[in-house]
């Protein structure tokens, strides 16, 4: 399947949490799903038949499943069911295949992409007749520091090895362990000794509990997670987060004391798509005509903290250097707007913009990230969906809005791709 996109509440533990998420991205048995919410194109196996004997046979266009019948598979269709029977999703494949760890175990994790979720996962890294060493495919990194602290890094096997070792970088040329900072880390950077992050700056680990210690059951978490072709979107969040006070701009959180009141933290890591056409860069668009980076997004709801780097390139296997994702820097323009903004237009439509203007240090590509959108927080509330159109295609795509990024449901909201044709989807890869 091109999308698979889940949401899952009350985890009281990040091992808890950890558990759940390894296992969403790295099997094929996805969520049970309740008939009157199957979605058309997604195919699911039969738990239960419910009161309704003809429940997964009574579509008209097609016929649905074969029978009623435990373990039978069927591809949902265009008319809704009305039943209430169950059906768990069924991967087409996992999404990515498990490189080293176990999660819940206070450790790395390290996972790589499959060409499920990433059509160069397989390639061999090519450019101009030039061969790498590794593969076209990128890693991510679930490092569980402690049973409250989690970072997340993201690079190539080369940074992010078979046996559960972390490259560092930013330590060289120094006779100390002093600012070493593991490679790709989603987050600000690590500027405690020893590569341990500064106890006092909760940003530079990408889930900190340790405000909550002691409070779990009073402040449980919950994560969004969508995955395609192309990318991985994951948001980690506590409490209801509309009424949470964030901290001021341009004042470290340590001052404020603002993130012990649980931001909601994001990150996207994505190959891009063609602005007209949505045809995925590397897919439609091979290695030998392009670089074909791939990017990380993040953010928390400080506007001073939300990064970006490029996790590879066909010719540059390790992350780039962190820099700000909502304001211009060197080399670098700003790819979205944290603060209070205008989306609605003259005829009362309102405007999602995708996250674009995308650079590396050597080139900008005219291209953009169709799995994340922003929008103004205050014209579409929390949890709210839409179904739009892009690229001309047809059938419309399902965005959900999560949480705004400053209290009481202001400042700028994010749109999370949560459904779309297969068919489609994998038509911009072909």
């Amino acid at each position: 399947m091109a999308c698979y996109s889940v949401q899952k509440y009350g985890f009281t533990t990040i091992s808890e949490m950890m558990i759940d998420i390894v296992s969403e991205m790295t099997t094929t048995l996805g969520s049970l799903v309740s008939a009157t919410h199957f979605v058309k194109g997604v195919t699911y196996t039969i738990v239960a038949v419910g009161s309704d004997p003809t429940d997964f046979t009574n579509g008209a266009d097609p016929l649905y499943a074969a029978n009623n019948v435990t373990g039978t598979i069927f591809t949902m269709g265009a008319t809704p069911l009305t039943g209430n029977g169950t059906a768990t999703i069924l991967k087409d494949a996992p999404y990515f295949a498990v490189k080293f760890g176990t999660p819940g175990i206070t450790g790395a994790v390290i996972l790589e992409t499959t060409d499920a979720v990433d059509p160069m996962a397989n390639v061999a890294s090519t450019f101009g007749g030039a061969n790498s060493t590794i593969n076209g495919a990128w890693r991510l990194c679930f490092n569980q520091i402690s049973e409250v602290q989690l970072a997340v890094h993201a690079g190539t096997a080369l940074q992010l090895k078979d046996d559960g070792t972390i490259a560092y970088l930013n330590n060289r040329g120094l006779a100390s362990h002093i600012l070493k900072e593991p490679a790709g880390n989603i987050g600000a950077d690590w500027t405690g000794a020893a590569g341990i992050p500064l106890a006092t700056d909760a940003n530079q680990i990408w889930l900190n509990r340790t405000p909550d210690i002691g409070s779990e059951n009073a402040y449980p978490m919950s994560y969004a997670l969508t995955i395609t072709n192309r990318g991985v979107f994951l948001g980690v969040w506590q409490d209801s987060q509309e009424e949470i006070p964030q901290s001021t701009p341009g004042i470290p959180e340590v001052v404020t004391g603002a993130y012990g009141r649980s931001p909601f933290r994001w990150f996207l890591i994505q190959r891009p798509v063609d602005r007209i056409t949505g045809n995925v860069r590397g897919g439609v668009s091979t290695a030998e005509t392009s670089r074909c980076p791939v990017y990380c997004i993040s953010g928390t709801g400080v506007p001073t903290d939300y990064r970006k780097f490029v996790v590879r390139e066909v010719d540059v296997v390790s992350p780039s250097q962190k820099k700000y994702a909502a304001v211009p820097s060197e080399d670098t323009t700003a790819l979205l707007n944290p603060f209070p903004q205008q989306s609605l237009t003259e005829g009362g439509e309102f405007v999602v913009t995708f996250i674009n203007n995308l650079t590396t240090s050597r080139y900008k590509y005219a291209d953009e990230l169709d799995m994340l959108g922003t929008v103004s927080a205050e014209v579409i509330g929390a949890g709210t969906s839409i179904d739009v159109t892009v690229y001309a295609e047809a059938e419309t795509r399902t965005y959900t809005a999560v949480y705004a990024n400053q209290q009481f449901g202001t400042g700028m909201r994010l749109m999370l791709l949560t459904a779309c044709s297969k068919v489609i989807e994998d038509s911009h890869l072909a």
